[in-house]
């Protein structure tokens, strides 16, 4: 999922991986050489689109489990940290 999504778009050259242009001749094209997949009703091409969007949702799940980890260690650690305190005096 890596790899298809962030190394893919430079190995799958396309007009509208980035950019947002429609193609009305395009239209809901069936798969070819040129669009594996085929095209969307704004004549996206839909791998493009794919790699773009699962960039886009593998960024966002893995900030969320970054911050995740830092509340979870900080607020696991934190019944500990009192009680060791009052303990050593």
């Amino acid at each position: 999922m890596f790899l298809f999504c962030f190394v893919g778009p430079h190995i799958y050259i396309t007009n509208q991986t980035y950019l947002v242009i429609t193609n009305v001749n395009q239209v809901l094209a069936h798969p070819s050489a040129q669009d594996w997949l085929g095209t969307d009703p704004t004549g996206y091409d839909t791998v493009g689109r794919l790699m773009v969007g699962g960039a886009t949702a593998l960024e966002i799940a893995l900030l969320a489990a970054g911050i995740a980890t830092v509340f979870g260690v900080f607020f696991g650690r934190s019944p500990v940290t009192p009680a060791a305190r009052w303990t050593r005096s």
